[in-house]
């Protein structure tokens, strides 16, 4: 016999799940909203979630898990990714914000509704339904991962749990609710823990100081080490926070510190992957060591890789990251050196390299990851033999083949490519190669 769990935790009370522009949303007007938007809106086999908006984003879900119909989550808003969605998934009707508010404004037909005067009741939804599909956020994979709502509900409570997150908490998130990251802190928490949620997502230090000050009570913001150093670097005071937790890559002690000064704050990690959500959490100034949530399963395999059973998921993941166990937890030591990340999207270094080359005049290219130190998003350097180009035909021969997070910052144009004695390009030599540049940051 299958469990279920309700969409909405105990709707007792006027507390707000998501605050927005246009009024905070309670656990009955959501349902009510819920409700209207879910008679408005076609019917497809699969919904593909573009809302921006949290409230909106978490309606179109909610509509998904009553239907049972999974909303497709992409890693990025390229043409190509949302051409092959399409392609995989005939029948995927696509819903941004402006649908979710027209299907609120369209008149109800008659007999259409369930409401009555008396508070609307959570539906309750079977643990296995699929509410969404993943997409790992690697450039020419669109390799999903199913969630089902039992696996978000364990996720949820679980984090509430380790980060002593209650109803009095206020969530400010920088990061997408397509991201899982973005899913769990900003959309399964209000759901399913009753926390609430700014629905609106800034992303520049002038609007997160903005929304941080005008957000009443105790305040949480989720964001990622690219949006901390932009905070770190802003002159001005700001405003004080709960607690400050980031994600998408390891953060350094030493940003960690001035957020905790700047905010008067106390910073603290996830670690997790598309594929598993959340696993772990720090808190980046207690050291190094990561401590596994609890109910997670995790044993070395004889190759050395760590596989990982969170909850009540039905197999093992094994983790492409290196891992050192310890007795308390694990130590990171890093990801495979194929891989590059940016923001937490990740891309092969192979892929990248294929379509540097394949851009007509290329003779030769290569990306250097981590080679800029200057460069607070980590983006990649490019090393191109392409004699008849300059560095805006690259940038101009890139754009629309890989995600805009991976363009370049510097393009270094080199008479030939540093070669390894079995003719692939030298990581070491074309390392070498771009900290010897000194015009930066259009390097030719």
């Amino acid at each position: 016999m299958h469990k279920s769990f309700p969409l909405l935790s105990d709707c007792l009370g006027d507390s707000p799940r998501f605050r927005g522009h246009d009024g905070d949303l309670d656990c009955s007007s959501f349902l009510r909203r819920l409700d209207t938007v879910a008679a408005q809106l076609p019917r497809a086999r699969y919904l593909i979630n573009l809302c921006d908006d949290r409230s909106n984003f978490a309606v179109v879900l909610g509509v998904g898990l009553l239907r049972n119909t999974p909303c497709l989550l992409p890693p990025d808003r390229l043409d190509r990714t949302h051409r092959a969605l399409l392609k995989a998934y005939p029948g995927a009707l696509e819903i941004t914000d402006a649908h979710v508010v027209d299907a609120r404004h369209k008149p109800r037909a008659s007999g259409s509704s369930r409401l009555s005067m008396s508070p609307p009741t959570p539906p309750s939804i079977d643990s296995d339904t699929t509410a969404a599909l993943a997409f790992a956020p690697v450039p020419g994979a669109l390799k999903p991962y199913p969630k089902p709502w039992g696996q978000l509900v364990w996720t949820a409570r679980a984090l509430a749990r380790r980060l002593d997150f209650g109803a009095d908490r206020t969530v400010i998130a920088t990061v997408p609710p397509q991201h899982m990251y973005g899913l769990e802190m900003s959309i399964l928490l209000p759901l399913l823990m009753g926390v609430a949620t700014v629905a609106e997502r800034p992303l520049f230090p002038a609007d997160i100081r903005t929304v941080l000050a005008r957000t009443r009570g105790e305040k949480v913001l989720v964001s990622t080490p690219v949006h901390l150093a932009a905070i770190a670097s802003t002159a001005g005071t700001w405003p004080s926070v709960s607690r400050v937790i980031s994600a998408t890559a390891p953060l350094a002690p030493s940003l960690a510190e001035r957020i905790e000064s700047l905010l008067d704050t106390r910073v603290h990690e996830l670690y997790g992957t598309t594929e598993t959500g959340a696993l772990a959490t720090r808190r980046t100034l207690d050291g190094p060591e990561w401590s596994w949530l609890d109910g997670v399963d995790r044993r070395q395999r004889a190759d050395g890789r760590i596989s990982v059973r969170p909850g009540p998921f039905p197999a093992e993941l094994t983790l492409s990251d290196k891992i050192e166990l310890s007795d308390r937890g694990f130590r990171l030591l890093g990801s495979p050196p194929d891989l590059v990340k940016v923001a937490g999207k990740r891309a092969s270094l192979a892929t990248l390299n294929r379509q540097l080359r394949a851009i007509p005049g290329v003779q030769a290219g290569a990306f250097v990851p981590n080679a800029d130190p200057t460069d607070a998003f980590g983006r990649p350097t490019a090393v191109v033999v392409a004699p008849s180009l300059d560095r805006d035909d690259i940038l101009k021969g890139l754009q629309g083949r890989i995600d805009p997070l991976f363009l370049p910052r510097r393009i270094i144009m080199a008479p030939e490519l540093p070669l390894d004695r079995t003719g692939q390009p030298c990581r070491d030599a074309l390392t070498a190669l771009v900290a010897g540049q000194t015009d930066h940051p259009a390097s030719r």
